[in-house]
């Protein structure tokens, strides 16, 4: 059974190492979870740009996701900055220092993932823009089967941006 931090929250005492903890782990996990989104989007440009799923890619983006929220999150771990903050854990708050360290260690990283996501579907949804252009204006049959394949493959691709809203 998997138990959030914030379900665990009244078992947790706000001075504790388990709040710091459970601090460290949800500023971890919001942080993959933006990087898992953005990955989605980079893996859909690629496909879109190439037609071919981007393989060499994969572990590039492991690294990322897991490596670099993790370093980002040990961050504020040396000053004990993660405990109580307000009906959570997480990063204090309780002075101008940890404002910015939560901006340096979340805000600034999520805010730049959905900068270059809204630029990565803008480029996907000029590049299918223009293909279907191109497909539309042709009778040839090599490029009939090729819009079929396109719609059959790349439409439902459209969707990836709802994504972003999770």
């Amino acid at each position: 059974m998997v138990v959030s931090g914030t379900s665990l929250y009244p078992y947790i005492s706000n001075s504790t190492v388990s709040c710091e903890v459970v601090g460290f782990f949800l500023n971890w996990g919001v942080l993959c979870q933006r990087f898992i989104i953005l990955c989605i989007v980079i893996h859909l440009l690629v496909f879109t740009m190439n037609y071919s799923r981007p393989k060499h890619l994969e572990l590039i983006f492991h690294i990322f996701i897991w490596g670099v929220s993790f370093v980002v999150s040990l961050v504020p771990i040396p000053g004990h900055h993660y405990g109580s903050a307000g009906v959570w854990c997480w990063i204090k708050g309780t002075n101008k220092y940890e404002d910015y360290l939560r901006i340096a260690c979340l805000y600034l990283w999520a805010w730049c993932c959905i900068i270059v996501e809204l630029v990565c579907f803008a480029l996907v949804l000029l590049k299918l823009r223009h293909q279907m252009a191109v497909y539309r204006n042709s009778e040839n049959p090599e490029v009939i089967e090729q819009r079929i394949k396109f719609k059959k493959y790349i439409y439902p691709l459209l969707f990836y941006p709802l994504v972003t809203l999770s």
